[in-house]
């Protein structure tokens, strides 16, 4: 009768264990998730404030990210056929 009580109580810690385990392990992991995903918005960012640094230290630079942005575009509303 003792090993019996002894056995349940041992699978019910068991049990509890691998709950908490395993809700730790899907925090761990969403966190891991939101940590990516604002690095790589901070490096996006980063970029972004480069380029804008260096178009405004050098206008030369700025007005051919310009006229190739403009060329982009231009080209892109010349294949778009619309209905």
């Amino acid at each position: 009768m003792l090993k019996h009580k002894t056995s349940q109580s041992q699978s019910t810690e068991e049990d509890k264990f691998k709950l908490k385990h395993q809700s730790l392990l899907q925090d761990f992991l969403e966190f891991q998730k939101e940590f990516v995903s604002k690095k790589k918005k901070l490096q996006m960012t980063k970029q972004k404030r480069d380029i804008l640094s260096t178009e405004i230290r050098n206008p030369g630079v700025r007005k051919q990210v310009m006229n190739s942005r403009l060329r982009k575009q231009m080209m892109f509303t010349k294949s778009c056929t619309c209905y």
